[in-house]
Order: C-alpha cells, then sequence, then structure tokens
C-alpha cells in the first residue's frame, strides 16, 4: 500500500505570501519555505542564487522565475508541481528534491548532466519511461509512488543509493536483483540495506539481455 502523503503546510498560508519583488540573496540563498506562495511571479532570474528552497507552497508551476545558471540546489517539495519541463533553465543543478508533489510521469524532463541528488519520493509516477539518462546520480529516491515494472528505467552508471520502496514493482521476489542488473556497479544500498555479496551473485546470474528486455517493459518471474 503505498503511504499517505503528508503536507505541512507553513505558518504564513493563511496570511499574506512575501513579495517576491522584495527577496533578497543571503550567502548564495533564497529561503521562501513555508512563505504560502501560489505563484512564483516576480522572482525572475537569479543569475547568481545557488540554493533556492520553496517548500511547502502551493506552487504548481515554474511560470514567474526564470534562468538560474549558478543554482546548485532545489528544494520544492511539497507543492503541486505536475511538471519538470522548467528544469532546462537549472543546467547546473545538483540536488533536487520534487517530493510529495502532483507529478505522473518524468517524460518532459530535461537531461542534467550535473545532478547529483534526485528526489521524487510520494507521487503519482506511473512508469520511468522518457527519464533522460544521468550520467552523474549518486542518490536517487522514488518511494511512494505506483511504479508498476522497469520500463523506461534510465542508465545510472554512478549511482550509488536508491530509494524505491513501497512501489508495486518492489513485490517482485527478485527485485534487488534485478535493480543491481539495471543500475551499475557503483550501487552499494537499495532501500537503506547494503548491497550484499548474495544479491551480486543474484544478478550476475541473470542474462545480460534481460535488463533490454525489463527496460522495454517486460516483467521477469524468475529463471525457467
Amino acid at each position: 500500500m503505498t503511504p499517505q502523503r503528508l503536507r505541512r503546510r507553513g505558518d504564513s498560508a493563511g496570511g499574506t505570501p512575501k513579495s517576491l519583488e522584495r527577496i533578497k540573496l543571503v550567502d548564495g540563498r533564497i529561503d521562501l519555505n513555508k512563505a504560502g506562495l501560489r505563484s512564483l511571479a516576480g522572482l525572475g532570474p537569479q543569475p547568481r542564487v545557488d540554493f533556492l528552497y520553496l517548500r511547502d507552497n502551493y506552487l504548481k508551476s515554474w511560470e514567474g522565475a526564470g534562468q538560474m545558471p549558478s543554482l546548485k540546489i532545489l528544494d520544492l517539495g511539497n507543492n503541486q508541481m505536475s511538471s519538470l519541463s522548467f528544469l532546462v533553465d537549472l543546467p547546473n543543478l545538483r540536488q533536487l528534491y520534487v517530493n510529495s508533489n502532483s507529478l505522473c510521469s518524468l517524460a518532459d524532463m530535461p537531461c542534467i548532466t550535473t545532478l547529483e541528488y534526485f528526489s521524487v519520493s510520494q507521487n503519482n509516477i506511473e512508469a520511468f519511461e522518457g527519464m533522460p539518462a544521468m550520467p552523474e546520480l549518486k542518490v536517487f529516491c522514488a518511494t511512494g509512488n505506483v511504479i508498476q515494472s522497469f520500463l523506461g528505467y534510465p542508465f545510472f552508471p554512478k549511482v550509488e543509493a536508491l530509494r524505491l520502496a513501497h512501489n508495486p514493482f518492489c513485490a517482485n521476489p527478485h527485485f534487488r536483483a534485478l535493480v543491481l542488473l539495471l543500475s551499475g556497479s557503483f550501487l552499494r544500498k537499495i532501500d537503506g540495506s547494503v548491497v550484499a555479496d548474495e544479491d551480486r551473485r543474484a544478478a550476475a546470474a541473470l542474462p545480460v539481455k534481460l535488463a533490454t528486455a525489463l527496460r522495454m517493459g517486460f516483467e521477469f518471474a524468475g529463471p525457467s
């Protein structure tokens, strides 16, 4: 069963949202957590911001913001975002938190070659299909979605930790071996549990061509 999505709304939610025109950059940061924001109108491009915190608001889109070429960390957790196409404005992002939003798909997400940490837990994502390759990603969190299979599972050549629990496809008894087959040799933890030698032996026993079949949406019930 998918865990209930908890949303904590900010103290200012019932009051007047902050005026973004008067927001000041402090040590490369802009902190707008729990600011009662329903829009980013007035924020505009921020060429010098490194860290942007927008957690616990009511945001549905990136409209009103703009290009942020220096941004390294973006926290949009607990909002209502349904698209990641806006990430084209953030070409150097390293950490992205969009957990507890309204995402159903990752297909419109642009490729961000610098991304190292990505959390989309507690959304309504049904598949990995369309998700771009992430050559530098080290941690990926997608717990509490409705992912049915490995269809479209991207290439994570450097991933070290995955959190995928509370998705339907996790019920496969060979789940850990399949994840290892698809995820590369750097993977050390799956759902907080260290990858054991037994897991690696089970993955090594699987046919290499199975990875392609899994990414096409085929299911694996076990060796014949």
